[in-house]
């Protein structure tokens, strides 16, 4: 085995590990610190995409970050105005976040366990569809991350709605980047922010000058990348291994996730939201492609209806005291026994003294 080979097995090998674990898990571990605003992921026209050359060395440390609490969370991007009630708006919806519905409410106060997935796994979506879009880059990490109530009731940053929304967002802009429909550096760096690149010898720089001349070309670019610096990491053949990282077509994958990268690229590359992949992603998709608001409009839509159900469904069952806490309650519907124990001793005084007067 010539010795060029040798060397880039045991050296991107750990790479290629980290980039199929990130793909099978779906997730993107972020980067430290929320910073605010960030790179706008804004695509250009045709004829502009040639003009800009990004600037692959630029800094994004903390720009993807890990949110935490469950307590509060900030307003979802995107100004979409309809709502199936009163309370389904989006801004309703995160106001009441913590006190109506969300995993920081006290069982059986406001909605179940699996309502509360539900409501945030669709708003994740809506934020990652302002993302891609172009809309601030770093705002995943508005959303809430890791909580640890109990140990019955405990979730990682990866299935946190910040991980959920990091790791579709990214590899949505990731595919964009890579097919030419969105020149923002930082779309790249997102999807290989953190462990992708642990202990390999590929800076950020260089895997995203690869995937800017396209998934299918980029271990030939990595190739002759470390050709031009006479260093040997690749030698005269490029390794079976790089295509695991970024494959050119779907005989390269082992997994899903490589698979969806694919098709996602595909898509990209034709500028053909119905050849976006089945699933969770198709909508992201067709939104990078398209830069149709209507597409995060009808995820909003959806979003409202399905609140307003679950909302209505729990003011159903608690009245005026849903949103409060079990010691609110119990304090309120104490008063509200008094208070109707002495409307209804008025009541029979009142009852009493007109009989009285009629005899």
């Amino acid at each position: 085995m010539k010795k060029g080979l040798v060397l880039v097995i045991v050296v991107l090998f750990a790479a290629v590990l980290a980039l199929q674990y990130a793909q099978k898990k779906g997730r993107v571990p972020a980067a430290g610190g929320a910073q605010p605003g960030g790179e706008q992921g804004v695509a250009l026209p045709d004829d502009a995409t040639k003009a800009v050359t990004p600037d692959l060395t630029a800094d994004y440390s903390g720009v993807f970050s890990q949110s935490s609490g469950y307590d509060s969370l900030a307003p979802a991007a995107g100004a979409y105005t309809f709502a199936a009630c009163e309370k389904g708006t989006v801004e309703a919806i995160t106001r009441d976040h913590g006190r109506i519905w969300g995993h920081s409410v006290e069982t059986g106060q406001g909605f179940t366990d699996e309502e509360n997935r539900e409501i945030y796994g669709m708003l994740s979506s809506l934020v990652a569809c302002g993302v891609v879009r172009g809309g601030d880059i770093g705002a995943c990490g508005t959303l809430p991350g890791q909580f640890a109530d109990t140990k019955e009731k405990k979730i990682g940053f990866h299935e946190s709605p910040s991980g959920q929304c990091l790791a579709d967002a990214s590899k949505v802009l990731f595919a964009s980047f890579s097919a030419g429909l969105n020149k923002s550096a930082a779309a790249c760096h997102m999807y290989l922010s953190s462990d992708r690149l642990k202990n390999s010898r590929l800076s950020p720089a260089d895997a995203c000058a690869a995937a800017a001349s396209g998934l299918p070309n980029s271990c030939e670019t990595l190739r002759k990348i470390f050709e031009g610096r006479n260093d040997e990491t690749f030698g005269r053949t490029i390794p079976p291994e790089c295509y695991l990282a970024f494959p050119r077509k779907q005989s390269d994958c082992r997994d899903a996730g490589c698979r969806e990268l694919v098709q996602l690229y595909e898509a990209m590359a034709a500028k053909n939201p119905d050849r976006c992949p089945a699933g969770s992603l198709k909508q992201l998709c067709a939104a990078a492609i398209t830069y149709d608001d209507k597409v995060c409009a009808a995820m909003q839509k959806k979003l409202s209806q399905t609140y307003c159900s679950y909302y209505a469904k729990a003011e159903k069952s608690k009245g005026k005291y849903l949103g409060m806490t079990a010691a609110e309650e119990k304090a309120a519907r104490a008063a509200d026994e008094l208070e109707q124990k002495a409307a209804k001793e008025r009541q029979e005084k009142l009852d009493k003294s007109i009989r009285e007067q009629i005899r």
